[in-house]
């Protein structure tokens, strides 16, 4: 009996050394299976500095991931991520369905683009095999906090560097766990601050369980100061500002890859750069004030506004506007009735759009 206890004993000290070894070395293994996993991203290489496990919740984070685009940029890494939450969602679990969902902190993402040709937006890859080698359960629920996305052009001088900032956004349900039959079942929320001190936030619902997603999406940004982005009206127009501010607004919808909806920008106080005190070419001095006095004398003086709608409808990955209805809108602003500054919610889901 003695010596099966002995024996007994060995076995449960064998198995407990086994045991604490395998989970001191799980996060190394870990750490290299996600590093791996980056690497194998197409066009892009990525890295993280450690991994922490939490396995009595089902998760585990990585911290400082890096990712950069094989030849992009350099010194501007297209997604940069402080710490990334990956864990069994519970919430879900307790209703019979095994997700995941994922909470990043403080991640930042640069856009480049050089003139009108794309370097880096992310666009190029197929970024669900990565996910999936991340999370192999589906993600059910995203998380994002303190969050930043920039758009930068290096060929123009200054650069141009546009900004949201200060980004929480959260988008839940995504596998549908919650609503069945429902067209959109997953909802999604953002706020952000904006260069020029503006206010952005996002709110509407999605469907991404078809090949491709719908969504209706209600898309604001206020009160941006004009001087704040006069890198990059002057290379889109040609046109500087000495004050006034911006808000844009939209609302698009998308079934079954048709896109419906509006972009409305909305100038208020507008002030232009005085160009003729300053030393310029004589064309931009010409340019700016038929600019200028266009903007003055089509604002609607009630209202010291300028703005145009300016509408979306097609294909979802090339949609069209009509030039004309842009026009038209100018002077209906300016002469008609000044445009709300807010949403006009008259574009749903269904591609329907009221009058």
């Amino acid at each position: 009996m003695k010596h099966k206890r002995r024996k007994t004993g060995y076995f449960v000290v064998t198995i407990a050394i086994l045991l604490i070894a395998g989970r001191i070395y799980l996060p190394y293994w870990v750490k290299d299976y996600v590093n791996r996993a980056l690497d194998n991203i197409d066009g892009y290489s990525g890295s993280i500095s450690d991994i922490d496990l939490a396995l009595w919740r089902g998760a585990y984070q990585i911290d400082d991931l890096i990712l950069v685009k094989d030849n992009g940029p350099e010194e501007t890494p297209f997604l940069t991520i402080k710490k990334t939450d990956l864990s069994v969602e519970w919430r879900a679990l307790f209703k019979g369905e095994v997700v995941a969902e994922v909470d990043l902190y403080s991640p930042e993402m640069n856009m480049v683009f050089a003139g009108t040709n794309a370097v880096q937006t992310g666009t190029d890859t197929d970024w669900t095999v990565a996910i999936k080698d991340l999370m192999p359960l589906d993600i059910n629920r995203i998380g994002i906090h303190g969050g930043r996305i920039n758009y930068k052009d290096f060929t123009s001088s200054p650069d141009i560097n546009l900004y949201l900032s200060s980004l929480d956004a959260t988008v839940t349900n995504l596998r549908n766990v919650e609503e069945e039959n429902v067209a959109l079942p997953s909802d999604i929320t953002a706020t952000a601050g904006t260069i020029g001190k503006g206010r952005f936030s996002l709110n509407g619902k999605l469907n991404i369980l078809k090949k491709t997603p719908d969504f209706d999406l209600n898309i604001k940004a206020e009160s941006v100061a004009l001087p704040a982005i006069n890198n990059f009206t002057n290379k889109l127009i040609g046109v500087d500002f000495a004050g006034g501010n911006l808000g844009i607004y939209s609302e698009i919808a998308a079934k079954d890859a048709r896109v419906n909806g509006y972009v409305k920008p909305v100038l208020t106080e507008v002030n232009m750069v005085d160009t003729e005190t300053q030393d310029t070419n004589p064309f931009d001095v010409i340019w700016e004030s038929i600019v200028s006095v266009f903007t003055e004398v089509t604002e609607n003086q009630e209202e010291d506004q300028f703005a145009m709608r300016i509408p979306l409808e097609g294909s979802l990955d090339n949609p069209e506007s009509n030039p004309w209805q842009v026009v038209g809108s100018i002077f209906r602003n300016g002469f008609v009735k000044a445009f709300s500054r807010d949403v006009d919610g008259d574009v749903n889901f269904f591609g329907q759009q009221s009058e």
